[in-house]
């Protein structure tokens, strides 16, 4: 039978009832908590060993680190090798359960390869397949354009407010939703629901910002037009500048005072 592959384990993986075990339990009751501590310690170091093996003489440092007596810690390993708590591979000591959990490790590495292998074979199917008709005049390709170009949300199924719902502001939310189309960034209701409470009050400057926002090569939300006689082109404040207060100026000298 062909040995399955292992992965080496970052974690240490243990069930939520692992205490209530019979066989914990036995171990416990003969050995106490430094039995319990051992055993956990063996299955953690052979979680991040390759092929989730570790030898005889690794799993006795184990215990010398935990300052087990030697004589105690062998009494241990026997009693974990006689209830198939630990396994002997070759000259090598493993646990059942570390095993099953690499193996499932490995699964899961294996799937997640597979997946990226079909990945990068489709992509680069579709690479050449663009390759092979680029410069090529198509109907459908020039059909396909179009299509694209034209996408737009259902407009005929959002709420407009009576002084957005115009010709001209349908037009440029059309032009706008297939500039976002081509950016992968769709319109929905929600975006103009919170744009119409916006601009509810200025309908032909929310036309000029939807125009403005479609004829940008970049954009990722709309842009507001710049307007005023700012020379860096930004908006003019909507709240008056407050200038400071002049000092007061002194009164006039009366005739024939002296200075």
């Amino acid at each position: 039978m062909t040995k399955k592959r292992r992965a080496q384990l970052k974690h240490g993986l243990f069930d939520t009832d692992y205490p209530e075990k019979d066989k914990i339990a036995q171990l416990e009751e003969k050995y106490g908590g430094d039995g319990c501590w051992y055993y956990t310690c063996l299955q953690l170091a052979m979680s991040k060993a390759t092929d989730a093996q570790i030898s005889p003489a690794k799993a006795l440092r184990i215990g010398d680190a935990r300052r087990f007596d030697r004589k105690r810690t062998e009494e241990i390993l026997g009693f974990l090798l006689d209830r198939d708590m630990l396994v002997r591979e070759g000259e090598m000591l493993s646990a059942p359960r570390v095993i099953e959990d690499q193996e499932a490790l490995a699964v899961s590495q294996d799937k997640w390869k597979e997946a990226k292998r079909r990945q990068r074979g489709q992509e680069g199917g579709q690479r050449e397949d663009k390759d092979r008709t680029d410069g090529l005049p198509s109907e459908e390709s020039e059909e396909s354009e179009e299509i694209k170009e034209t996408v737009s949300p259902n407009f005929a199924a959002w709420d407009f407010p009576p002084t957005l719902d115009t010709p001209g502001i349908r037009k440029a939310l059309e032009l706008f939703a297939a500039k976002m189309q081509q950016r992968h960034r769709p319109l929905d209701e929600i975006w103009f629901s919170a744009m119409a409470c916006q601009y509810a009050s200025r309908p032909k400057e929310f036309e000029e910002n939807l125009i403005y926002s479609a004829g940008l090569t970049k954009v990722s939300n709309l842009i507001e037009k710049p307007r005023g006689n700012d020379p860096n082109g930004s908006r003019p404040s909507r709240y008056p500048v407050q200038e400071p207060p002049k000092p007061p100026s002194k009164p006039p000298k009366a005739p024939g005072s002296q200075i």
